[in-house]
């Protein structure tokens, strides 16, 4: 139901838990820098905020997350196509 990044990673790869659709909690670490494509599509997560050193969102990412409510954009985003 959650995922909890250890700290230092910079980027999180396509199609990472894609699908998993009991995943409510997502907890991205400061350092991260690049989501990539299709990440994190199809699951059961309700909110999120986004690192503030955040620099581009893959395509796709967070889509058909039906329960998604809410999500908070840095404004160090370079490139985003969702």
């Amino acid at each position: 139901k959650k995922i909890q990044f250890a700290g230092g990673i910079k980027e999180i790869p396509e199609e990472f838990a894609s699908r998993c659709l009991n995943l409510e909690t997502i907890s991205i670490p400061g350092s991260v820098k690049r989501i990539g494509a299709d990440a994190f599509g199809g699951t059961g997560i309700e909110k999120i905020r986004l690192p503030e050193k955040l620099e581009e969102i893959g395509e796709s990412t967070f889509s058909d997350c039906t329960n998604l409510k809410s999500i908070v954009l840095p404004g160090t985003l370079m490139g985003c196509a969702m």
